[in-house]
């Protein structure tokens, strides 16, 4: 639901930044002008906001990211612009101030989500409807969890060139693969993998950020299948739980599941699930809208560079 309101968001942006350029063009030039001006910035705007919703929040095919950008438009033009902005209908009838403009807007967003997933199935980094509801390992670390993120991404390596990657994560150990500066204080992550640090065990601490021992708590461990993290927050006290401890009054629970899945000799599908348990409920709410966003982001750059160092050994 998060990935799919972003992509009306960066729509609706879209939309606001085409009026903008529209308007400032009318001040400063004729209206034959401005409307040429629109229709060569308008397909811009919406490219580039196409070529970044794709990069790091893609949620759909390319197809619908060109259909839902065009849609916004037409809408926002109907339902807003032409009753009450330019009270007059006659705009519609413009070529080069509609139809001309829709039309390019609807190429340039599915030329650039094209460029950044690829035409086919190959651009999927999340996972697929039937992996996103079909049980995983970890599941019951959490059972009355509901609404789980899963992603997915394909991998031209095997498991088992796959799974040391993923044992040696954590802050200041090899990095999580995602933005260093907001997970790793700034270290880049290991571009090779680490000998020592492939002990990881059931029951070690991953630390989650720089300078503190607290975490993800690794739950279940089967080489080179199932790596199950967890962690588990007392918001009163501000301390990390063990896994085994009662439950406060205010907490966070959740689950980070890797699952490797062989397609082949040297060809993995890598599965990955968070499940989460927050109380009371508002503190649930506002945690999903200040850090669902962030964990998309973060989530599709760690699996895209897990399958960069993967396939470059």
């Amino acid at each position: 639901m998060a990935r799919t309101l972003a992509l009306f968001g960066f729509a609706l942006l879209g939309w606001g930044l085409c009026g903008a350029t529209i308007a400032v063009a009318r001040s400063l030039v004729p209206m034959e002008t401005a409307l040429i001006v629109h229709a060569a910035a308008a397909p811009v705007i919406a490219g580039v906001l196409a070529y970044v919703y794709a990069r790091y929040l893609a949620v759909t095919t390319p197809l619908r990211v060109a259909a839902v950008f065009i849609g916004v438009v037409v809408v926002m033009d109907a339902a807003l612009v032409a009753p009450f902005i330019e009270r007059s209908w006659a705009m519609f009838q413009s070529p080069i101030g509609t139809w001309i403009p829709f039309t390019l807007i609807f190429l340039s967003a599915w030329g650039a989500a094209v460029w950044v997933m690829g035409a086919g199935p190959a651009w999927r980094w999340h996972a697929t409807r039937q992996e996103s509801k079909r049980d995983l390992p970890g599941d019951g670390q959490i059972p009355e969890a509901r609404n789980p993120a899963t992603h997915g991404i394909t991998i031209e390596a095997s498991r088992e060139a796959v799974w040391p990657w993923l044992v040696q994560m954590g802050c200041e150990r090899a990095g999580w693969y995602s933005w260093d500066r907001l997970d790793n204080g700034g270290r880049p992550s290991a571009e090779r993998l680490v000998p020592e640090l492939q002990a990881t065990k059931v029951g070690d601490v991953l630390p989650a950020r720089p300078g503190h021992p607290e975490g993800f708590e690794v739950l279940e461990l089967e080489a080179p299948e199932t790596f199950v993290l967890g962690t588990y927050f007392n918001y009163t006290k501000l301390a990390q739980l063990e896994w085994s401890e009662a439950r406060p009054s205010r907490f966070l629970r959740a689950t980070w599941v890797f699952v490797l899945e062989e397609l082949g000799p040297a060809r993995t599908r890598l599965l990955v699930r968070t499940r989460g348990l927050v109380r009371p409920i508002w503190l649930d709410l506002l945690m999903k809208a200040f850090f669902g966003p962030a964990h998309l982001i973060m989530q599709r750059k760690q699996l895209l560079n897990l399958k960069a160092r993967a396939e470059r050994i």
